[in-house]
């Protein structure tokens, strides 16, 4: 259904065209009716025969070069922006001459295909700069785009950080370095490290110990470990509640009885209502000097995570979807994503 609306203003009298058939929206201003009239006539007829745009020579490339010309130079950016866009026009000759009213969805998907072989985040990006040069040609450049000619056209998920197995060596040295025993490995890593930065052999890791043992063995994310207390905790049945994370539903984790002691542990010698008496910083501080002083490579606390999806998966301890209960996961998808490839059943309590 069309509307035009006669609006009196500064720049005198115009004639707005409101334009809303098959859930697409157009809007367009004039100077007198019948060419809005006109406008109205041809667009609806466009829209119910499945065209996207009106004028049949405005082609990719002209929208690229009024946009580097216009737009770019007030971006962080505009060097990168720009080489990305004469990279498309460049390499995709097809798209770039063609008129947009040529174009179909299938044209797009073969362009992304292609640029999927030069990785997820280069058509990510891609695709983001271009979607919204598109928004600024509609709105801004006033082109008649009925759509978004990439509307259809999704960015690819890009899993957090990188999988990596965590070695049975690993996970030793990383528990020894935390316990402050004098005759492993780990810590004599560590008395070398502090002895040549002047720092205490009392000043042990317990607290971040047991947050590598916690975040190991429940595949807990970071952020909720350090951010729950004892009040989520029933001591009696070996369970943490946590409540506000990252999918804003609540659920249930349960502990070994191994850690819940070390939990009450903490608590009597700290004082803190924080399970783990870190602050996000100091979890991620001390984790930072642990692998430099361990010399362990591509290792981060989502390792521990993603691990704990794995071994799952690989030792057959339930279904996908009590998987996703008991680590957070929103959809099965996301939890397989971060359950790929093998890890190690971290059985040993220390």
């Amino acid at each position: 259904m069309a509307t035009i609306l006669k609006k009196k203003g500064k720049r005198g009298t115009t004639f707005e065209v409101q334009i809303r058939v098959r859930n697409k929206k157009v809007f367009k201003s004039f100077k007198d009716r019948n060419s809005a009239k006109l406008f109205c006539r041809d667009m609806e007829a466009l829209i119910y025969r499945g065209g996207n745009v009106l004028d049949g020579k405005i082609s990719t490339k002209q929208i690229i070069k009024r946009y580097i010309a216009e737009i770019v130079p007030t971006h962080k950016r505009k060097v990168d922006t720009t080489r990305r866009l004469n990279h498309f026009i460049k390499h995709n000759p097809y798209l770039a001459d063609t008129p947009l009213k040529k174009l179909n969805v299938q044209d797009w998907l073969e362009w992304k295909n292609k640029r999927l072989g030069d990785g997820v985040f280069a058509f990510n990006t891609d695709r983001r700069l271009l979607h919204s040069m598109f928004n600024t040609a509609r709105d801004i450049f006033e082109v008649p785009l009925v759509h978004n000619p990439l509307a259809k056209i999704k960015t690819e998920y890009v899993p957090k950080g990188k999988w990596r197995p965590i070695k049975r060596i690993e996970y030793r040295r990383i528990m020894e370095y935390g316990l402050g025993d004098h005759h492993t490995i780990g810590q004599i890593a560590f008395n070398e490290y502090i002895s040549k930065t002047g720092l205490s052999l009392m000043e042990h890791e317990y607290p971040f110990y047991v947050g590598n043992l916690l975040l190991r063995q429940t595949g807990m994310r970071p952020a909720e470990m350090l951010t729950a207390t004892h009040n989520d905790l029933e001591v009696d049945r070996g369970i943490l509640y946590l409540q506000k994370t990252k999918t804003n539903k609540n659920r249930t984790v349960p502990l070994r009885p191994i850690i819940v002691k070390h939990l009450q542990k903490l608590k009597s010698m700290y004082g803190s209502n924080k399970l783990i008496p870190l602050t996000f910083d100091q979890f991620n501080e001390r984790f930072a000097k642990m692998i430099s002083v361990l010399k362990i490579k591509d290792f981060t606390p989502y390792t521990y995570r993603r691990n704990f999806a794995s071994s799952w998966v690989e030792f057959d301890k339930g279904s996908i979807a009590k998987l996703c209960d008991l680590g957070g996961w929103s959809d099965w998808k996301t939890a397989q994503i971060y359950a790929r490839g093998n890890g190690f059943r971290g059985d040993l309590d220390f």
